[in-house]
C-alpha cells in the first residue's frame, strides 16, 4: 500500500480516523512528524461535488497521532512536496471533489476484490469505525479515544463505534474471575 498513493490513502485513513471531510483539506503543514502529530483544523462541506472549507464538526481542533504504520510514508510524502500542499491531491493538486474521493476509494475496493478473488465493500465512513475498534482493541483510554476522534461525547463513541467480539466478552469474564478469586 505504500507503493499505491490510494492505497495508503486508505491505509491513513484507517489509522488516524479523520473523516473523509477532514481527509480531503489536509495539508502538509498539518502535519507534525517531529512530534508525530497531525492537526485536524478545517474540514470541507462539500455542496454539489465541490469541497468548500469550514470549522471542523464540532467546531474543535485536535490533534491525532500519528501511527509508526504510515509515519515513514508520510516523510517521505512531506519531502516531495511544500507544507502547503494537499495531502491527498486530486490530479491538478487542489482539494478532490466528493465523487475524486469515491473514485480514489472504489479503485482500491476494485484492486482488492481482484487480488483477493471476492468482493469487498467499504465505506470512508467503516475505515473510520476500524479506527476507533483499533483503539478500543489497543486499551486506550476512553478520554483519550475521544480527543483522537473528535466525538463531541462519550457515548456517541461507544454507541456508534465500538464493536465487541466475542474476545472482548471472554476478557470481560476472565477479569470478573479474576476480580472474584
Amino acid at each position: 500500500a505504500t507503493d499505491n498513493p490510494r492505497a495508503f490513502m486508505i491505509l491513513f485513513m484507517i489509522y488516524t480516523g479523520l473523516r473523509k471531510q477532514e481527509i480531503i483539506p489536509l495539508q502538509f503543514k498539518d502535519i507534525d512528524l517531529d512530534n508525530k502529530y497531525i492537526s485536524v483544523n478545517k474540514a470541507v462541506e462539500l455542496i454539489h461535488n465541490q469541497p468548500v472549507i469550514k470549522k471542523t464538526k464540532n467546531e474543535d481542533n485536535r490533534k491525532v497521532p500519528i501511527l509508526n504504520v504510515i509515519y515513514d510514508k508520510l516523510v517521505e510524502m512531506k519531502s516531495e512536496h511544500n507544507d502547503s500542499d494537499y495531502v491527498f491531491p486530486n490530479t491538478l493538486n487542489n482539494m478532490m471533489s466528493d465523487t475524486t474521493m469515491k473514485r480514489q476509494i472504489e479503485y482500491v475496493r476494485n484492486d482488492l476484490s481482484k487480488i483477493l478473488g471476492y468482493d469487498v465493500y467499504f465505506t470512508s465512513h467503516q475505515l473510520r469505525h476500524t479506527y476507533a475498534c483499533i483503539l478500543h482493541k489497543a486499551g486506550v483510554d476512553l478520554k483519550e479515544a475521544q480527543s483522537f476522534t473528535g466525538h463531541k461525547t462519550l457515548q456517541i463513541l461507544l454507541d456508534v463505534y465500538t464493536h465487541l467480539d466475542e474476545k472482548d466478552k471472554q476478557n470481560a469474564v476472565d477479569k470478573l474471575n479474576h476480580f472474584i478469586a
